[in-house]
């Protein structure tokens, strides 16, 4: 049996509202997929990305666009490894091969 904080995670898109290019697919929970301060890791330039849009007047709504609600855990990431895979490359996801454990696309793609 799961509890309803089981079902709180989504997948998200960061997409560049100046160009229109989607630049990152991630799951999440709460306010992550908004969260500008939020320390992205080894992708720094991600989170300098976000900063930059905002000393622009953009706000995360400008650039979040929510695709899918109420995931498990599980369910998130199975959507965001699919929706990487039919988007391909983009600016600040992992791309590293099959072998790097926080990759999302296996070495064959």
């Amino acid at each position: 049996m799961t509890s309803e904080e089981d079902w709180t995670y989504y997948v998200y898109g960061h997409v560049d509202p100046e160009t229109g290019e989607l630049v990152y697919i991630g799951k999440g929970k709460h306010g992550r997929a908004w969260d500008v301060t939020r320390a992205r890791g080894q992708h720094k330039e991600h989170q300098e990305w976000m900063i930059a849009l905002t000393k622009k007047g953009y706000i995360p709504s400008d650039w979040v666009v929510i695709y899918d609600t109420g995931l498990t855990e599980k369910a998130a990431f199975e959507v965001e490894t699919k929706r990487l895979h039919s988007n391909g490359t983009t600016r600040f996801n992992r791309q590293g091969g099959e072998r790097n454990h926080r990759a999302k696309l296996t070495d064959e793609q």
